[in-house]
């Protein structure tokens, strides 16, 4: 059997194919998961909801490093040695969007804590950015619940087994419609056979370049000066410079892999993968896109979330001060399961309820100085629907595919959940499911907006598991969810 050496030199000129990055095939996202737990006491007061406190930095910190300690074979070291370090700040998919539609100049990385290469990536990112003076990077991940499987992760071809395909048309209407440059910067642009093909709304057949995660690149959409070394006649190159590079990292640095020609691991005598370090020579190629940031003197724009919310439900438009924060499915999930309290709103901006009730909520919200953690069901802010004229749905709760991301929460997390509606029997107010055992399961469905307070911790009188202390599905019913959470707090 014939041996296919990957030097850094030939990983860093992303030459060898085989270095696809995450999401590329389930086999890429191999852990252990014999990493020991401390138990800890919960704190269970901890008000989540409070106004000073950014719960992002820890975020990042704990599911990068989770994913990091518990991936021994290939890192089983820390992304990152403190939250201070982080300067991710992890975006929707409607603010993505939004964001691509805005003047200015910001820097995007499409990357996730379940994807080895953007753990190994990002601790160079970040020490570049903290000593250039970048405090934030949006982050978009197109792996829609962050699971190490992939099996959401919606940069697929059609034909793909995943569940995440049938959602590739969120990926291929952003390469299409704002990374329309992006092909001069990466290894799979869509001339290449490993190019993604969708299905836009009208039916027809797209092909778009395959973007690898992790990315990190440079975006202004009214950009017209072309910085890659490919001959492009186009009138915007709103990718201004990108740096997509595939690699790995444990202990003794950054690291590629050996493979042979069939694409399987090469190995030493002892059975260990043969590595090939390169840390230098990765650093120095990621040093190249600050020293474009710095040579070309650009400036950043900072992107806000404030404004967003503002923009999108006209009754918060003109308030003195929003208290609405929006949060990924990643996000709320991982807070779900966090010590403390906290309030939560699900809803959207296409949905009428949720218009009308927002400014109730924000005042009440302001009134107990307390932020209200914002999440939409919809995996694309429905913008696929309103904006593009797609007919699948994106709302979790809804979609036979991916209505596992709705149930893993109930399971998990939102254990106690009950409706009105699903007490009552009422139509379309269940979700009926089989879980891992193969057991038939009925759950409740959300009706937007759903205002809850919540402790992972907390139990009824009887001493029974009921995390969602109290909940509102209409506006005269709001104080009860403040008052829960004010109660929670002072224990």
């Amino acid at each position: 059997m014939k041996k296919k050496v990957l030097s850094c030199l030939l990983a860093l000129s992303m030459s060898a194919a085989l270095l696809a990055g995450c999401g590329s095939s389930s086999s890429d996202s191999k852990s252990s998961d014999d990493s020991k737990k401390t138990e800890e006491k919960a704190d269970t007061t901890k008000a989540l909801s409070a106004t000073d406190y950014n719960f992002e930095p820890d975020y990042y910190f704990n599911t990068f490093n989770t994913n990091s300690l518990k991936d021994k074979p290939r890192q089983g070291i820390k992304t990152f040695k403190s939250a201070d370090e982080v300067v991710y700040e992890d975006i929707t998919y409607d603010e993505l969007i939004d964001l691509f539609q805005k003047e200015g100049t910001y820097m995007i990385a499409l990357c996730g804590s379940w994807c080895h290469n953007t753990r190994a990536m990002t601790p160079s990112l970040t020490k570049y950015a903290k000593e250039n003076g970048i405090d934030t990077i949006y982050t978009y991940d197109f792996n829609l619940d962050d699971n190490e499987n992939g099996n959401t992760f919606i940069r697929m071809s059609d034909g793909s087994e995943n569940a995440g395909v049938n959602y590739n048309y969120m990926y291929g209407e952003v390469v299409k419609q704002y990374l329309t440059n992006i092909d001069d910067w990466i290894e799979f642009p869509s001339t290449t056979e490993r190019a993604i093909s969708y299905t836009n709304a009208k039916g027809e057949t797209e092909t778009v370049g395959r973007i690898q995660q992790p990315i990190a690149f440079i975006y202004n959409k009214d950009n017209t000066t072309n910085y890659s070394d490919k001959e492009d006649n186009a009138d915007k190159y709103p990718v201004m410079y990108a740096f997509e590079q595939m690699v790995e990292r444990d202990k003794d640095g950054v690291y590629t892999k050996e493979y042979d020609e069939e694409g399987n691991e090469v190995t030493d005598k002892n059975g260990d993968p043969v590595k090939h370090y390169c840390t230098k020579k990765y650093n120095a190629q990621m040093k190249k896109m600050f020293d474009f940031i710095n040579d070309n003197n650009i400036e950043f724009t900072e992107y806000s979330k404030e404004d967003f919310v503002r923009e999108n439900y006209p009754a918060l438009k003109d308030a003195e001060k929003v208290n609405i924060k929006t949060v990924t499915y990643r996000q709320f999930a991982w807070l779900l399961q966090q010590d403390g309290n906290a309030i939560y709103m699900v809803g959207g901006p296409y949905d009428e309820a949720t218009q009308n009730e927002i400014a109730d909520v924000n005042v009440k919200a302001v009134k107990n100085d307390v932020n209200v953690y914002l999440w939409d069901p919809y995996v694309d802010g429905k913008i696929s629907e309103d904006d593009w004229g797609y007919k699948n749905t994106g709302d979790i709760m809804k979609s036979d595919s991916i209505n596992f991301m709705y149930t893993t929460l109930i399971e998990n997390s939102l254990t106690n959940l009950t409706t009105e509606e699903f007490e009552n029997g009422a139509d379309g107010a269940s979700l009926t499911y089989k879980n891992d055992a193969g057991e038939e399961k009925t759950v409740p469905v959300i009706k937007s907006p759903f205002v809850f307070s919540f402790n992972k911790d907390a139990t009824d009188e009887d001493g029974i598991s009921a995390p969602i202390t109290a909940y509102s599905e209409k506006a005269d019913t709001l104080d009860a969810v403040f008052s829960a959470y004010a109660d929670g707090i002072v224990k």
